[in-house]
């Protein structure tokens, strides 16, 4: 008879198979770039907040200062994120560092925490200062295998309890 784990349609996991199999094909290195999906929901995000202002009770004058401070912070936001530049993420194996390629200079990060929420990905670093830095993955720029690779990669890295609240 044969067990459930060979019938299954789904890839077994790292467990299952162990952790070299899982790893297979990941170098260490990360792409981070910047999603055309996170434009399009502060976007969205900004429109609700506007629509939700004058939807309310608020006098008119505060509808259209608030209108105001909303657009200009969802533009702020967008030309943030729109020029932070492409990086290369390394990692060292089983140690919690990172090194990190951003324009032509490199420098390596403490890792803190790692979060993995459906197809979302939050990787925090720490530079030696304690300043963090904080690598988000959406759908469209780290396909299933990436995530799986980083989620092994982040596992044994335990997150400094002093950063990290």
């Amino acid at each position: 008879m044969a067990s459930s784990l060979a019938s299954s349609r789904f890839p077994p996991s790292p467990e299952a198979t162990g952790m070299e199999a899982a790893m297979e094909g990941f170098d260490g290195r990360l792409v981070w770039r910047r999603s055309r999906w996170l434009p399009t929901g502060l976007c969205l995000l900004a429109i609700a907040a506007i629509a939700a202002t004058w939807l309310s009770d608020l006098p008119q004058v505060a509808c259209i200062v608030t209108s105001a401070v909303v657009t200009a912070y969802a533009g702020w936001l967008l030309h943030r994120e729109s020029k932070r530049p492409d990086c290369i993420l390394t990692h060292s194996g089983d140690a919690t560092e990172w090194r990190v390629e951003c324009l032509g200079r490199a420098e390596t990060l403490r890792h803190v925490a790692a979060s993995f929420r459906g197809g979302l990905v939050v990787l925090t670093l720490a530079d030696s200062g304690g300043k963090l830095r904080r690598y988000v993955w959406w759908p469209d720029t780290l396909d299933a295998r990436g995530r799986r690779a980083l989620r092994l990669a982040t596992r044994d890295g335990a997150p400094d309890a002093k950063l990290a609240g």
